[in-house]
């Protein structure tokens, strides 16, 4: 079996792959540089069935779609000639990640709201934390490199005086607004940032690359919002699913989040 790597190790080809693998059924990834749009199953090497639909209950639920059966044990050898040239792949380790929990992404009033407001500072700081605290959850505060954080903003800022009360603003923002976190300043000493824990019953996996390379501080605010929403998966962002009269953090584009990269 082929699973097609859209560009992220995340979601559910890899919880399909992960489930194949365990049951010792042979599965591979496509390799990268190709594009397989072929959807086929060949069974017992005499009956193929292909066609439009995506193995999904998407496909077969709701779209219209049109799929033949073949019984014919030369067109299913054929076709499996034609997946043998497929170029394949193990999945690739994705190094070191931060988790973060799905429910900051999937409730409106954590990340929506973020992307309503256009609260990039909020966005970048809240999740530049979550990648210093190890992930998000209950653990030891967060002492604040204002000269680190100033590196990871899309203007690096000098830090100084100004860009720490800007910065304080801010975190005072991800408190009261968010519910995200606390915080403790005191003069001539660093601040200390606590987070405070969010219910969710399923987590999602953020390359720690994002910030090792700068990519929170080159992407701009839209690029960030379709980077956290589908983590690396640019082919289907989950807001341009949502419809174009829906925001990101609409009830429909939160549907449309959730279906992009937790497991079914």
């Amino acid at each position: 079996m082929y699973v097609e790597d859209e560009g992220t190790l995340q979601g559910k080809n890899l919880a399909a792959y992960s489930y194949l693998a365990q049951a010792g059924i042979p599965v591979f990834f496509e390799d990268p540089s190709t594009l397989t749009h072929a959807k086929a199953v060949v069974i017992d090497q005499e009956t193929l069935i292909t066609g439009s639909s995506n193995w999904s209950q998407t496909a077969f639920d709701r779209n219209h779609e049109s799929n033949v059966l073949v019984r014919s044990p030369t067109a299913a050898r054929e076709m499996l000639k034609i997946l043998a040239d497929v170029k394949r792949e193990k999945p690739k380790d994705p190094g070191p990640v931060v988790s973060l929990p799905a429910s900051f992404l999937t409730e409106g009033h954590l990340f929506g709201r973020m992307v309503t407001d256009r609260d990039r500072t909020g966005l970048s700081l809240y999740l530049f934390l979550t990648w210093k605290s190890g992930g998000q959850g209950p653990g030891p505060a967060v002492t604040l490199d204002y000269a680190e954080l100033a590196q990871h903003m899309e203007h690096p800022p000098r830090p100084n005086r100004q860009f720490r009360n800007n910065t304080r603003t801010v975190l005072e923002r991800l408190r009261d607004r968010y519910n995200l976190l606390d915080f403790k300043t005191q003069y001539g000493k660093p601040t200390a940032v606590h987070l405070r824990p969010i219910p969710s019953t399923e987590t999602v996996k953020i390359p720690t690359a994002y910030w090792e390379y700068g990519w929170d501080a080159r992407l701009d605010f839209h690029g960030q919002g379709v980077y956290s929403s589908t983590f690396g998966n640019p082919k289907r962002p989950a807001y341009r699913r949502a419809g174009p009269t829906d925001g990101i953090g609409s009830p429909s584009a939160t549907a449309s989040l959730r279906t992009s990269f937790l497991p079914g």
